[in-house]
């Protein structure tokens, strides 16, 4: 069971990052190595591929797909679980969030503020999933 701690997103765009440094058990930089451009955490952000990608080369096997309510409810509910929000009035671009033992770690729970960006571990989603993406058993 992950029970991995709360990790706070270092770039305005690296909420991607900080799942996988929370997933993977990393530090932030040295999740943002896993990602082929690493320069996009400033800039537009990640993909869920991308995010698929950088989990491969830690060594998980992830998949993505457009959430659908009935197929992937008992999924969202394991820990170990990214989900990439729609765009709303407080996410703008849209964030993603890991599923841990206890709620949803949020690497920006206290948007839109920046010194310190601070994470925390939410009972509820800040909007609706989009995509969801999760560990495939081989």
């Amino acid at each position: 069971m992950l029970t991995a701690k709360s990790v706070s997103q270092e770039n305005p765009m690296g909420c991607a990052v900080a799942c996988v440094a929370a997933c993977c058990q990393l530090q932030y930089k040295e999740a943002l190595q896993l990602f082929t451009h690493p320069e996009n955490a400033w800039t537009r952000g990640y993909y869920c591929q991308e995010v698929v990608q950088a989990l491969a080369r830690a060594g998980f096997h992830y998949i993505y797909e457009k959430f659908d309510f009935e197929k992937h409810i008992q999924i969202i509910l394991k820990p170990g679980t990214i989900v990439f929000i729609e765009r709303n009035s407080k996410y703008i671009a849209g964030h993603y969030l890991l599923r841990l033992e206890k709620g949803w770690m949020n690497p920006w729970s206290n948007f839109p503020h920046m010194m310190p960006v601070e994470s925390a571990i939410e009972l509820n989603l800040p909007g609706p999933i989009s995509y969801v993406i999760y560990e495939k058993k081989i």
